[in-house]
């Protein structure tokens, strides 16, 4: 299956989401906010239920370190 992800990066958070490059579906999508701050990610399938939920202790993840965090989801 071929895959779209898309990334949108702001100041102290990440929102993404995957499609299927088919049909244009939703795979699933998340966010990582409060990056730099205490950090917690959200990852929803299509229908909204939540896949994961997790945090980070405060200060212990930037944008580089979220994003491998989303690639590795």
């Amino acid at each position: 299956m071929s895959v779209i992800a898309v990334l949108n990066a702001g100041s102290s958070s990440i929102k993404f989401a995957a499609y299927n490059a088919t049909d244009e579906a939703l795979l699933f999508r998340g966010q990582i906010e409060g990056i730099g701050l205490e950090a917690q990610l959200k990852l929803r399938d299509a229908g909204g239920t939540v896949l994961d939920d997790r945090s980070w202790a405060n200060g212990t993840i930037d944008h580089a370190g979220a994003t491998r965090e989303i690639v590795g989801a």
